[in-house]
């Protein structure tokens, strides 16, 4: 299905406060921009930590130490009792897993000190007023929207009409 043209872009969620924004492309792809967070890659090559808003992991290198971020990447949490993997790529590309189960896709920008992670999360739709979310692996999220100027739209539940996402565009409420 096509994308309305007034959606592409890169979009600021009311309810989102910590600088992520989102993007959609001419081609309704969707991705998640995340704020770029520091991170360090221990001397021997052996560990990765990142420090994130939320904590600081510590991720051991899958295969050979290296003092680069480019590889394969993984954390136990004792708390789910699942592994994380993260496979960082030379093309810009990456692949974040759980337990062996892809989990995301994307790109990933290195700044030498810090790490921004760019999330793909499906695509985007449109057909007269409904606003189609087709994420990752089979989910079908479907809303009404409506432009409330050029810089905004709002998604409202199908069934009940209640308003569920405000969005503005990037840099226009800045």
């Amino acid at each position: 299905m096509p994308i309305n043209p007034q959606l592409v872009g890169f979009w600021n969620h009311a309810s989102v406060t910590d600088g992520t924004f989102f993007e959609i492309t001419p081609a309704g792809k969707y991705f998640v921009h995340g704020n770029p967070f520091p991170y360090e890659i221990s001397p021997d090559g052996e560990k990765l930590i990142m420090h994130t808003t939320d904590e600081n992991v510590v991720y051991r290198r899958v295969g050979h130490p290296s003092a680069t971020l480019i590889g394969a990447w993984s954390h136990t949490y004792a708390e789910y009792g699942g592994t994380e993997t993260f496979i960082f790529n030379e093309d810009g590309s990456y692949v974040n897993s759980w337990d062996d189960t892809d989990y995301s896709i994307g790109f990933h920008i290195d700044h030498k000190e810090k790490l921004q992670i760019i999330e793909y999360r499906g695509t985007v739709s449109t057909d007269g007023t409904i606003y189609r979310h087709r994420a990752a692996p089979n989910d079908i999220y479907e809303y009404r929207y409506e432009f409330v100027d050029e810089n905004s739209f709002n998604l409202h539940d199908i069934d009940t009409g209640q308003r569920e996402s405000v969005y503005h565009r990037k840099g226009a409420d800045q």
